[in-house]
């Protein structure tokens, strides 16, 4: 089954800031919880994402196995939205559309995901009892650092 998260979030903050904080890979690992042991693996990473850009990581999403993950970034408009997808993971299907939008004091920014586990009924069951939950956690943790973040700006 194809599973869709959508988060929404006001940053109290101008349009090229956020863009710059957000299209930089390396805040990825401040955004992700440490019980997630998320890595990056990829070295020389840019200052600002591009389309076609691979990284990976180390994750450690469920039961504290080490999985690899490797995303690959498909889309970017500048201060508008980029696409991250899934090229080898945990899940059998990926993408992630990220939109950001100038509103009156300051930016909304919005989070499409579109995902679906391996395994069938197996990864459908394993979604209602943990994955949908993790992904829960995921961006309420995020929403906290993101709201740190703009705040000590």
């Amino acid at each position: 089954m194809i599973y869709t998260f959508e988060n929404e979030q006001f940053i109290k903050s101008d349009i090229d800031s956020v863009w710059n904080y957000f299209s930089n890979p390396k805040h990825i690992n401040s955004l992700t919880p440490t019980e997630m042991h998320f890595r990056t693996l990829t070295t020389n990473l840019p200052e600002q994402i591009h389309t076609d850009l691979i990284i990976s990581y180390w994750v450690s999403p469920l039961f504290r196995i080490p999985l690899k993950w490797k995303t690959k970034i498909i889309s970017v408009e500048k201060n508008k939205s980029f696409i991250d997808i899934q090229i080898k993971g945990p899940y059998k299907k990926w993408h992630h559309l990220h939109t950001f939008e100038k509103v009156e004091n300051g930016v909304l920014m919005k989070d499409i995901i579109t995902y679906e586990l391996p395994f069938g009924r197996l990864g459908d069951f394993v979604h209602r009892i943990v994955v949908k939950k993790k992904v829960d956690q995921l961006f309420e943790f995020r929403t906290k650092q993101i709201q740190k973040h703009f705040e000590n700006e």
